[in-house]
């Protein structure tokens, strides 16, 4: 009699155990799940902000990667007052490092004083560009995460294939790595 208490115990306590277990496993694919999620949604929030002379290439880009079917936000400035750039790269720059988004874009006159700025911020990458190629390739070998562009370089258009070039294309790591991680 009382081994077969014992034995009813045990399955008592196997029965729990495996209820246990599944619950473990099943929190887990939850939590994996949740991470996947969050980097997928990560990789979709971009963040856009200018100097006064960045502000009708801001709004136009604004609604252009929103079309794309990235999750754009206006980081300002919302009227043509003059402003100072580094102001602006600052404020995108921390969005990006408090890991609320993980793409930028920033524009300026010429896109050199805005990159510069940007590229003070140790875990950015500000890749100023004037055409596909060259925004292409500051993803595919420099994983740029911030793309600088100059409203009075290139024309909205060219802006356009600038960004949706950037936006798609993935770092090719590999033998790029090594020196990325010798500049972040």
């Amino acid at each position: 009699m009382h081994y077969i208490h014992l034995l009813e115990k045990k399955k008592t306590f196997l029965k729990l155990f495996l209820v246990y277990v599944l619950f473990v496993h099943y929190i887990y694919n939850i939590y994996i799940v949740y991470l996947i999620l969050k980097e997928l949604i990560m990789t979709l929030k971009v963040v856009i902000a200018s100097d006064h002379w960045g502000l009708e290439f801001k709004s136009e880009l604004v609604k252009y990667v929103n079309a794309l079917g990235f999750l754009a936000t206006d980081l300002g400035p919302f009227n043509s007052d003059n402003v100072d750039y580094p102001d602006y790269a600052d404020k995108l720059c921390n969005v990006i490092k408090e890991e609320q988004a993980s793409i930028g874009i920033l524009i300026c006159g010429s896109g050199i004083g805005i990159s510069i700025a940007a590229n003070r911020h140790r875990h950015i990458r500000c890749a100023l560009v004037i055409n596909p190629t060259e925004a292409r390739l500051s993803k595919e070998h420099n994983n740029a995460n911030v793309l600088a562009l100059g409203s009075k370089v290139i024309d909205i258009e060219r802006a356009k294939e600038n960004v949706k070039t950037f936006l798609n294309t993935e770092f090719e790591g590999g033998r790029h790595q090594n020196r990325i991680d010798k500049i972040s």
